[in-house]
Parts: C-alpha cells; sequence; structure tokens
C-alpha cells in the first residue's frame, strides 16, 4: 500500500527529480547520449517491477507462465527477484551501449564502400582503379580535386621544388553545431581525457592553384588542429542530431558529389604519401610497404605507402620558420624510414630522397569527406639499404628504434614486378597483398591509390 500513500502529482513530481538526478549522475560520467535513456528506461522498468510486486497474484501468474512455457528459464530466474533481474539488463544494455558508441574502430565510424559509392555516384567517372589479374579493384577516392588545377598535367614531372605552401593568416573554425559537442565527442568517441593526448597544429587546405608557365602548384592553408580534424573528417556516421550524421551536415551538397575544397566545411588537412622504390645493381626493382601498427587513429594494422603523414606545422617548419614539403618529408623520413639505410650514407639518402621524389597524384578520400591526399614515388639505389637480402624486417624492439615506433611495426620489402601477383582483393572491394609465408594483410586505402598511380 505503499504506493498508494502517494498522490498522483507527488509522483509526478518524484519521478521528474529522479530523472534530473540520473541525467545529472550522466553528465558527469559523461555517458554520451545514450546514457539518459538508458536511466529513463531503467526508471520504467522499475515503476513496472514495482507495479507486479503490488499484486503478488500478478507476480505468481507470471512466474507460472514462465515456468510451464520456459521452464529453463524458469529455474534461472527463481534464483533472483523481479528488480535484481531488470537491474542486471539495464546495466549490460548501458554497458553494451557505452562500448558500441564509444569503440574506436574504423569499421564503425565510416559507411561501407557500397554505400559510398551509391552516395558520391555523381563522381563514379572519376574513382581510381588498380587493374591485376584481369580483375579491377576500385578505390574509395576520387581524383576530382579543383578546377584551379585542371591544366595541371601530372606527366610534367613535378618535383618538390615546384610545390609551394603558403599559410594564411586565418585559423579553421569547427562548425558551431559540432563546436557544441566537441568536448562531448573527443571525450566518449576518442577517449581523449588528458592534456598528454596529442592534438598536434595542423594545416587546414583551403585552396590549390597551379601557375603553368613556371610550372608551381600553390596550396594555401588556414592554421588548424588535429582535435577538429577528429571532430569532422574521421568519424562522419556520428549522430549529432537525431538521425542527423556529420556527413549529413558537412557534406550537404545534394548533388551526390563533393563539395569543392574551397566551399568545404570539414578541416581536410593534407595527407602525403611517398612509394620507395629500391633498384639493385641489376635493375630489379623493390617497393618498401609497411605494415601499421594497432595505436594509429587511421589504418590501423594494414599496409601503408613507404613514408605517409599528415601535414602539420610542427614537421613542416624549417630552420627559416617556412612551411616546405622538403621539411615535411625529411622529417617523415627520419621518423619512419631511416633506420632501414646505411647510417654512415644517410645524408647521401636524404638528398636522393628529396631531389628525386615525383609528383604522381592527388585524391580526395570518400571515407574521411573529401580528405585531400598528395602522392608521390622515388627511386633509391638498393646500394644504401641496410638489409639487402632481408625481405621482412621487424622494427620492434631494435636497438635503432625509430621515433614513429608505435606508426609501424614491420617492412616488407616486395619486388615490384611481382607484386601485382600477391593482391586479392574480397567481394566488398577491400583489397590485401598475400604475403609473409600467404598471409592476407589488408591494404589502405592511401597505399591502393598510392600503387594505382605508381601503375598507370
Amino acid at each position: 500500500m505503499f504506493l498508494l500513500s502517494f498522490t498522483f502529482w507527488q509522483t509526478i513530481k518524484i519521478i521528474q527529480n529522479s530523472i534530473k538526478m540520473l541525467k545529472d549522475i550522466e553528465s558527469k560520467i559523461r555517458s554520451w547520449r545514450y546514457g539518459s535513456s538508458t536511466f529513463l528506461i531503467f526508471i520504467f522498468l522499475y515503476i513496472i517491477v514495482a507495479f507486479i510486486d503490488f499484486y503478488p497474484s500478478l507476480k505468481e501468474y507470471l512466474f507460472e507462465l514462465v515456468k510451464i512455457n520456459f521452464p529453463f528459464l524458469y529455474s534461472f530466474f527463481n534464483q533472483f527477484t523481479l528488480e535484481k533481474i531488470l537491474i542486471y539488463i539495464v546495466a549490460i544494455y548501458g554497458l553494451f551501449k557505452l562500448y558500441k558508441n564509444t569503440n574506436k574502430k574504423e569499421g564503425l565510424r565510416y559507411k561501407t564502400f557500397k554505400e559510398l559509392k551509391e552516395k558520391y555516384k555523381g563522381e563514379k567517372e572519376k574513382f581510381l582503379t588498380l587493374s591485376f589479374k584481369n580483375k579491377k579493384i576500385i578505390n574509395c577516392s576520387s581524383i576530382n580535386y579543383l578546377n584551379e588545377i585542371k591544366d595541371l598535367d601530372i606527366n610534367d614531372n613535378l618535383k618538390l621544388k615546384n610545390i609551394k605552401f603558403i599559410k594564411l593568416d586565418k585559423e579553421y573554425k569547427v562548425p558551431e553545431l559540432i563546436q557544441l559537442k566537441m568536448e562531448e565527442i573527443l571525450i566518449d568517441r576518442f577517449n581523449i581525457r588528458s592534456k598528454e593526448d596529442y592534438n598536434g597544429l595542423t594545416l587546414s587546405l583551403k585552396k590549390v592553384s597551379y601557375q603553368k608557365d613556371s610550372k608551381t602548384l600553390l596550396f594555401y592553408f588556414y592554421k588548424s588542429s588535429y582535435y577538429k580534424y577528429l571532430v569532422t573528417n574521421t568519424i562522419p556516421n556520428y549522430e549529432i542530431l537525431p538521425g542527423v550524421t556529420i556527413e549529413d551536415y558537412l557534406e550537404a551538397s545534394g548533388n551526390n558529389k563533393l563539395n569543392l575544397l574551397e566551399d568545404s566545411l570539414v578541416e581536410n588537412h593534407l595527407g602525403i604519401s611517398c612509394l620507395i622504390n629500391l633498384v639493385d645493381e641489376f635493375s630489379n626493382e623493390y617497393l618498401v610497404i609497411p605494415k601499421r601498427g594497432n595505436n594509429t587513429t587511421v589504418f590501423k594494422g594494414e599496409l601503408s605507402p613507404s613514408v605517409s603523414g599528415a601535414l602539420n606545422i610542427h614537421s613542416s617548419l624549417n630552420e627559416l620558420n617556412d612551411i616546405t614539403i622538403e621539411q615535411f618529408f625529411l622529417s617523415e623520413f627520419k621518423e619512419e624510414v631511416e633506420c632501414l639505410f646505411l647510417a654512415n650514407k644517410i645524408n647521401e639518402v636524404k638528398n636522393i630522397f628529396i631531389n628525386k621524389l615525383k609528383l604522381i597524384g592527388f585524391s580526395r578520400e570518400l571515407k574521411r569527406l573529401g580528405k585531400p591526399e598528395l602522392f608521390f614515388k622515388v627511386n633509391i639505389p638498393m646500394c644504401y639499404f641496410k638489409d639487402i637480402n632481408k625481405r621482412i624486417i621487424s622494427l620492434k624492439n631494435t636497438a635503432e628504434n625509430i621515433i614513429d615506433n608505435r606508426e609501424n611495426e614491420k617492412v616488407f620489402i616486395i619486388k615490384t614486378s611481382d607484386i601485382k601477383n600477391f593482391i586479392n582483393s574480397t567481394n566488398d572491394d577491400e583489397a590485401f597483398l598475400e604475403i609473409d609465408n600467404f598471409n592476407r594483410y589488408k591494404i589502405s586505402e592511401s597505399l591502393l591509390v598510392n600503387l594505382a598511380y605508381y601503375f598507370r
């Protein structure tokens, strides 16, 4: 009779206060948007339990139904009260939701390739393909870059000296709706909780132009930060409003094409990749293909280009305080592959690397809402390579470990003429290499595009 002693309005008031209290708890533990619904379901179920307990005959009737129809459940549930059973159910539900919506797995962040092809079907004629064994793999990237560089001929053999970076006196601003939820997203989607979590200064690409007479490719950037990239480019499936994802909000062009770079609301820091081709004394060629570790933000455990990274201020600032692509490649070379070459010849290798790098293509990655990418290749004599006879080089626990040892686990040295024989694909167009005793390694999107340009 305890519940009957309250008036209707007193009961409503208690429920309202309970909801307020539980929402306060939710905001403190930051259980994302599913926290409040979990607590509300708990309140609703607990009221049902209280009602059933108030009528013992109803309780006995329900248990009898379970006993007759589901004896195995009855033998289990008979050991618990209804309150405990429902508390366990809600607790498990809440933990499952919390896990699902804070999971960092890349597969949960993006649309499938089939969905991307449908959404961006206006880009269809500009998708890159990699042909092998009478089969074609279509990349999740578009070569539709910008109208401003339509006069650029990729056969112009542009070197690093032909590429100039210009930092404008502006800063990229996260769109207001995302800015309001930025703290929540960073904590609950990326588990960023302290100042030790990386947030480097990046560069947001806003415009590209090409000066045909001087063969100069100009890139114009706003100052930005890594966190801004995380909340715009990397979680397109995140619902910023009920039924509205970040992709819907930022890429609502309505014409099945990517927004032009200068119109894009996404952070869009520039990715740069390069394939290193080792050439021995008999003119045999070998590609350097690293396997990424599992601590990276993107392409976890996948094969990647020889040298790759995202342009940021720290790694591209030279001694004159200018942002240059040469300094970017010097920094990335040191972090990722310098340990593979003879230490007493490293300056010669760097000179070859910087002076021989050749631009072979560019793209915009559909998964990350049109994130811009540049692709290069370079030939380096095999005689500079430290382990000429090795074809698999582990980067774990080595005395001369590279700075960026969290990024790459091992490196494969694969004969260039054989690499297409090792490529295969699944029905959903994911590509992989069968190497290292027929182990399968997934090919990252950046490596797939780099290979497509390399073999064009």
